[in-house]
């Protein structure tokens, strides 16, 4: 399973999907994650390391969106090369930006945008970057 975190750094796990975020321990060393949608019950158990065990709740409130969580991986992989790198945090932004308009699902999604005069969705730099 794929991780990346929030905008306050906490972890947040992707399965099928779904983003969810850390909730609590369990009694035998796992770990319960809930859907970061607000009001949505989706439930999945992990180990101790984030390998997906089962599904304690898998109705979701709503339909999976990967592009959400291409973009959140993206970001995160921005910040952290900013942080790391002696670049710029510019030349970050246009690497990272111009690999997500290549991947085809987005690729894909951004000409429907385009077709109906609305513009592609990419990320705006974070004032904390």
């Amino acid at each position: 399973m794929a991780t990346t975190t929030t905008k306050r750094d906490k972890p947040i796990i992707l399965h099928e999907s779904f983003m969810y975020r850390f909730d609590k321990r369990s009694a035998d060393d796992g770990k319960f994650w809930r859907c970061l949608k607000d009001g949505c019950q989706g439930r999945i158990k992990t180990d101790s390391t984030d390998v997906f065990i089962e599904y304690r709740n898998s109705a979701h409130s709503h339909a999976a969106v990967p592009e959400e969580a291409t973009v959140r991986q993206i970001i995160t992989t921005m910040k952290n090369r900013a942080e790391t790198e002696t670049g710029s945090v510019a030349q970050v932004y246009r690497e990272e930006t111009a690999a997500l308009v290549n991947q085809p699902t987005m690729h894909s999604r951004c000409n429907a945008y385009v077709s109906r005069g609305d513009h592609c969705f990419v990320p705006l730099m974070h004032s904390s970057i």
